[in-house]
């Protein structure tokens, strides 16, 4: 009796193991089938929805459709078409020179808007978008604000680095008018009143910094964070022309990106920076 009870125990021990083994295989089954997230396609949807904003403040997700924000305000006489100063707060410089997404085929557009988002969609993405607003000449200088938690030495990726050392040693150079501050430095520069403001939510918390890291920061930090920035860009009179705020969901933890961007507004609301606007 006691050797037929315990074959029984192995035989529902056994069918449990099989049952979980079969019931994994097919939720990987099911995984694999499942269509991976397209980043390419992600950013279409991002200008389906900011052509339901008015603007001049834009909140979205991927970094590049800063780029279409900017188009579509040079397109209604709200932004000069060129030499427009911007304000880059940002864990990443954004001016890598190749491409970082996958092609992507698209249909032929059936509007102008719509080619627009496709060109944005295909011809930039979170890595360069910046550079090519600087090649194509509607940005002019760009001021880069680091993170708080960056070391003092932070100077973005190799390209970056020789970029900022050839301007700082006074050095004739093509591409970007870059300049790397702190927010104390920013707090003591002079900048156009009417530059352009972009606020990427990985400046406030990171899941990949470009040592590879990550600083996820504490709802306290993110508060401090959003308060002092409010402070800076009220002190330096900024009026921006635009507004751009990129949740990138790449690299801003899911969790914190609403918060993120609520402390944000809020602050930019106490400050005046956007009073009255969109």
């Amino acid at each position: 009796m006691g050797e037929f009870s315990l074959r029984r125990t192995a035989l529902a021990v056994l069918a449990v193991v099989l049952a979980a083994g079969v019931a994994y295989g097919v939720s990987a089954a099911v995984k694999a089938l499942r269509p991976k997230p397209n980043r390419r396609r992600e950013v279409l949807e991002d200008c389906r929805n900011v052509d339901k904003q008015p603007g001049p403040v834009y909140t979205f997700g991927h970094d590049n459709v800063t780029y279409y924000c900017w188009r579509i305000e040079i397109e209604k006489g709200r932004m000069p078409p060129s030499g427009t100063a911007v304000v880059h707060l940002d864990a990443h410089d954004d001016i890598f020179g190749q491409s970082v997404d996958s092609p992507l085929s698209l249909p032929k557009p059936r509007n102008e808007r719509e080619r627009l988002a496709y060109e944005v969609a295909g011809g930039t993405d979170i890595g360069n978008w910046l550079l090519r607003a600087s090649n194509e000449g509607i940005v002019g200088e760009i001021y880069w604000v680091v993170p708080r938690w960056e070391r003092a030495d932070f100077r973005g990726l190799h390209h970056t680095r020789k970029l900022l050392r050839r301007i700082e040693r006074g050095k004739e150079t093509e591409g970007p008018r870059l300049k790397r501050l702190t927010l104390e430095q920013l707090s003591q520069t002079p900048v156009p009143k009417n530059a352009a403001l972009h606020v990427d939510l990985d400046w406030f918390s990171c899941l990949l910094r470009t040592d590879m890291t990550s600083h996820v920061a504490s709802a306290e930090e993110i508060a401090a964070d959003a308060e002092a920035l409010g402070t800076v860009l009220e002190k330096i009179g900024l009026k921006p022309v635009n507004i751009t705020i990129a949740n990138s969901p790449a690299y801003v933890p899911r969790d914190q990106w609403q918060m993120i961007q609520d402390e944000l507004l809020a602050s930019l609301r106490r400050h005046g920076i956007i009073e009255g606007r969109g």
